[in-house]
């Protein structure tokens, strides 16, 4: 074995049908899973009520098998909603920029 990296790929998965569970995102995503497993599909639940969310995430041994989930799935049909696929960030807030990170935030005087 011994796979190079090491690190898995977390996937964000957004405007899910409330419907979507963890075994349709399972389904929906493990056909990119080539030269590593996937190794995680999560519908994120709320706490209380066990109901979805709304969005979920899915992750990949391989950054390949990630980018090729991203390309595909982004914008693709999975229970009737297009649904929003991308790289989530390790330790990244809820920011949306797309900006590259660096020094603190800038001040307009």
């Amino acid at each position: 074995g011994g796979g190079r990296g090491g690190e898995a790929i977390s996937l964000y998965v957004g405007n899910l049908n409330f419907r979507t569970e963890n075994r349709d995102l399972e389904h929906a995503f493990s056909k990119f899973a080539k030269s590593g497993r996937l190794v995680e599909a999560t519908v994120a639940t709320d706490r209380e009520t066990q109901r979805s969310r709304g969005f979920g995430f899915v992750k990949f041994e391989s950054k390949q098998d990630a980018d090729d989930a991203v390309a595909e799935m982004d914008g693709a049909d999975l229970g009737g909603r297009n649904i929003r696929v991308n790289i989530s960030r390790p330790g990244g807030g809820r920011g949306r920029g797309r900006g590259r990170g660096g020094g603190g935030r800038r001040v307009g005087w």
